[in-house]
């Protein structure tokens, strides 16, 4: 009896070892999985309600994963962002909600544009640069980003690259002499991080989208 509890114990002290070793990269492959599958879902007109206190954003740990599972973020996609140079392809959310954040970046202000004014969005740094936007500090100047609305496309170009003060929020609100895409994420993937990393992008070119380049987005 003594030997079987004895054995049984050591079982279950392996499989809580083997669980505790690979939860993290099961939550990462999740994450990943599905944000491409949030990235196939059609666009749609935002709800009337949605947080954009950015403050309330919380960081991601290894459980949120679990938390993406049970409450899938498919039904508040706006548009969607793609920067082929670091390869980054992430759904638009309006609002910045947590669950949300999980699969994809979101907008800043209500009243934002695409093509228009500063469209401010944000989302989190992961330290797996397939993660997210784990590959943002990889862009550089010149390089092209990609957002659709469903219908068109709007091309901008960076000229902005830099780290920031968490505290330096007036680039969510500041004006342009061109339309901008303004994006921000945390400087590393570590909890409790103070910097943000800061890219700025201006409009170069509207089209209108086609089936071929909806693919791109995806």
């Amino acid at each position: 009896m003594k030997k079987t509890l004895f054995t049984t114990g050591w079982i279950i002290l392996l499989v809580v070892a083997l669980w505790l070793l690979t939860a993290p990269s099961i939550g990462k492959l999740t994450l990943i999985q599905l944000s491409r599958n949030a990235n196939k879902h059609s666009i749609t007109v935002p709800q009337k309600h949605s947080n954009f206190d950015f403050t309330k954003i919380k960081s991601i740990d290894n459980n949120s994963w679990t938390q993406a599972l049970r409450h899938p973020a498919n039904t508040n996609i706006i548009g969607k962002l793609t920067i082929p140079a670091v390869n980054i392809k992430l759904p638009i959310y309006y609002g910045l909600n947590n669950t949300e954040l999980l699969t994809g970046v979101g907008t800043m202000q209500a009243k934002q544009h695409m093509g228009k004014g500063n469209f401010a969005i944000a989302g989190h740094h992961m330290q797996d640069k397939k993660l997210l936007l784990g590959s943002l500090h990889r862009t550089q100047l010149g390089n092209n980003i990609y957002l659709t609305d469903g219908k068109r496309v709007y091309t901008y170009r960076i000229h902005i690259k830099r780290h920031i003060s968490q505290f330096e929020t007036h680039y969510v609100t500041d004006t342009y002499a061109k339309p901008t895409l303004t994006i921000i994420t945390c400087a590393s993937g570590k909890a409790q991080e103070t910097k943000r990393i800061l890219v700025v992008a201006s409009l170069t070119n509207i089209t209108k989208l086609t089936s071929l380049q909806s693919k791109y987005f995806q």
